[in-house]
């Protein structure tokens, strides 16, 4: 799953854990509801968990999501990956790697994407960075 999900992966810390959120821990108690996301390999069972290289991604690292609200870099911008893409069968990805924010050029000199909409100079991109997952394609066995 891909997209602006206009939720962090960390949502339901942000909110101090006083509701459920879209995206919850799978850990979590309460998760039922919302997608259950985790940064370990996901298991083909019941409740669906879902991988998000968010979870394992360097939290030093620049910049710390893809969208940035006034000061505040957001993870709401998502690659969840479900457990067929960790058998090693057809394309597969490896937890920890194959994972970036592509920034190189499109941030302005405040360090915020260099949006369209933000007036002079005209030009610009998005107001959101884009995602890079790399995945490995394993020939079939026979």
């Amino acid at each position: 799953m891909a997209g602006d999900l206009n939720e962090s992966v960390d949502e339901y810390e942000r909110q101090g854990r006083r509701y459920a959120t879209a995206l919850m821990p799978a850990a979590a108690p309460d998760a039922a509801g919302g997608l259950r996301v985790t940064g370990t390999v996901p298991q083909a069972r019941a409740p669906v968990e879902l991988y998000s290289p968010w979870l394992t991604h360097d939290a030093d690292a620049e910049p710390a999501g893809s969208y940035r609200y006034g000061d505040d870099w957001q993870t709401i911008d998502h690659l969840l990956l479900g457990p067929g893409l960790f058998d090693e069968r057809g394309l597969s990805y490896a937890v920890g790697g194959g994972f970036a924010v592509i920034h190189d050029g499109l941030l302005d000199g405040d360090g915020a994407p260099r949006a369209f909409y933000r007036g002079p100079p005209a030009g610009g991109h998005s107001d959101h960075l884009p995602l890079r997952l790399e995945l490995t394609l394993h020939p079939p066995s026979d």
